[in-house]
């Protein structure tokens, strides 16, 4: 590390425009010691440059001048060491980095460390994400909107040892189920989980300990994931099928058997019940099934079809939800501009 501490307090200080004596007496030293920085035969004692720092208003590391090297290394030990990062070190890292590439857009080390960078932020920011929804879930146990979070953060995590993060999902809803024995939703998550991990028998007993609270569709539903997963595909279908003739009055039955059809490829039936599932939804209606379907009208070639399905969501967007602006309109905007792309370019 190349120390340039005199040249910078000397800079700092005629950019103030006092004098070393000045300087001095705030510091309580001489002012042949000040002389003596500023033509680098000594350094300030390392207890002065808080001090320093707060008379110039810089930090204490704008005195040192660091290599581009011995930056990488300070940014990749805060990023190996750290597990959250302040907003200063962040803003730290991507400043310097930034700025090489301003120099260099090709500077692949500079790439890659923002790279880490920022999924190192997004992982900490689901940590911090699933501290407070847990708390806050233990004031407010049966409010929807904070489970959804915790699932988003806990499944939004990648990277080694945090694929699909369901061994900590089940550990806490486990112990939610028991905090909470009548709260379904605690079991619809918890059994979910344990079937995403292939633990099918504690699945099943999860089922028929919740049934006990409420027999719901999803119990059913999740009964056929289970065989689909033990290899047992024509009974999984069959209970799905058995599943929506039960539950035919519920839109939700379709658009989880259209979910399962799609991953077993098969295409026609998923997108009948996605149909099926939008058309028997009273208003506020949600638009799940018509993000599933633009894409399978587009694969298949079919682009007026897609821009319509599009069309119709964002329509949805603006009278059943008072929607008229911003993202949630600009992105399938986007999608409609790129649709009609391709239909151009393949006429």
């Amino acid at each position: 590390m190349k120390l340039e501490i005199g040249k910078c307090i000397k800079s700092l200080r005629l950019q103030k425009g006092i004098t070393q004596e000045e300087l001095a007496n705030y510091l309580g030293i001489s002012y042949q010691a000040v002389s003596k920085w500023e033509t680098d035969a000594n350094t300030p004692d390392i207890a002065l440059l808080p001090q320093l720092s707060i008379f110039f208003g810089v930090t204490i590391d704008d005195f040192f001048k660091l290599s581009d090297e011995e930056h990488f290394k300070r940014i990749d030990n805060m990023l190996l060491n750290e597990r959250i990062i302040s907003d200063e070190g962040f803003a730290y890292a991507k400043k310097f980095l930034n700025e090489l590439l301003m120099q260099d857009s090709q500077n692949i080390e500079a790439l890659c460390l923002l790279s880490k960078l920022y999924n190192h932020r997004a992982k900490s920011d689901h940590e911090l994400a699933k501290t407070y929804a847990k708390e806050a879930l233990l004031y407010e146990p049966t409010n929807r909107s904070l489970h959804v979070r915790l699932i988003e953060a806990s499944q939004g995590i990648t990277g080694d040892g945090y694929i699909d993060n369901h061994s900590e999902l089940i550990k806490f809803y486990q112990n939610f189920i028991i905090q909470n024995p009548t709260y379904i939703t605690g079991y619809i998550i918890l059994i979910n989980q344990l079937i995403a991990d292939s633990r099918f028998k504690e699945a099943e007993r999860v089922i028929k300990q919740a049934r006990k609270v409420e027999d719901r569709y999803v119990f059913y539903i999740f009964e056929g994931d289970i065989q689909l997963g033990l290899g047992h595909r024509e009974e999984a279908v069959e209970i799905w099928n058995e599943t929506v003739k039960r539950f035919t009055h519920i839109w939700q039955v379709y658009a989880c058997r259209a979910d399962r059809f799609l991953k077993l490829d098969r295409v026609e039936e998923a997108m009948k019940d996605y149909h099926q599932c939008f058309d028997m939804q009273e208003k506020p209606r949600l638009v799940d099934g018509l993000c599933s379907l633009a894409p399978l009208y587009e694969e298949r070639g079919e682009y007026e079809k897609a821009i319509k399905i599009w069309e119709q969501y964002m329509m949805v967007l603006q009278e059943d939800h008072g929607i008229t602006t911003g993202e949630a309109l600009d992105a399938p905007m986007r999608e409609i501009e790129r649709l009609n792309n391709l239909k151009s370019s393949s006429i």
